[in-house]
């Protein structure tokens, strides 16, 4: 469902697509390929939200006025308030990324992780932990299993979502 806020309404690439029980509201933007996922909640009242190219935004997540970057993957049930996310990483599922925080481009943010009001996490980090920090570097294997969950959802999305109208 797209609804308007203050004026705004959701801007979305042709080729985006988000479930049905999806909410798309305010100032939303979807690139191409993006993908928004049963139950996830993306509300642009305040800065705004935008998905990058090829991200997939999985089910029960919730966004607000948060930045993700291109082929990024966003775990079932992540909290997004006021980050950013920057290209080729993923957010496990259940992690919480919190205000003026910054996700550095092709890191792993594990299931679960809390990353705390104004963490900055350099490019090619692990991060895991309650509160996040950073516990290794992020490995081939790791750079892979990224690119794996980005491509399995860009196969995913046109079998299971509709284009967002």
């Amino acid at each position: 469902m797209k609804y308007t806020i203050k004026g705004k309404s959701p801007q979305c690439h042709p080729t985006a697509r988000a479930a049905d029980s999806a909410v798309l509201a305010g100032s939303v933007t979807l690139a191409e390929n993006a993908s928004v996922w049963y139950g996830a909640v993306l509300r642009g009242d305040i800065g705004g939200v935008s998905v990058g190219a090829n991200s997939n935004i999985q089910d029960n997540c919730v966004l607000h006025n948060a930045r993700v970057g291109a082929s990024v993957t966003v775990g079932h049930g992540v909290v997004l308030d006021g980050c950013t996310v920057e290209d080729n990483c993923l957010i496990g599922m259940h992690a919480t990324v919190l205000s003026r925080a910054v996700i550095g481009a092709g890191s792993l943010v594990a299931a679960g992780t809390l990353i705390t009001a104004d963490t900055v996490i350099p490019p090619g980090s692990v991060v895991m932990g309650v509160p996040g920090k950073v516990r290794a570097a992020v490995s081939d294997a790791h750079l892979a299993m990224i690119a794996d969950s980005v491509n399995e959802y860009l196969t995913l999305a046109p079998e299971e979502l509709p284009v967002v109208g």
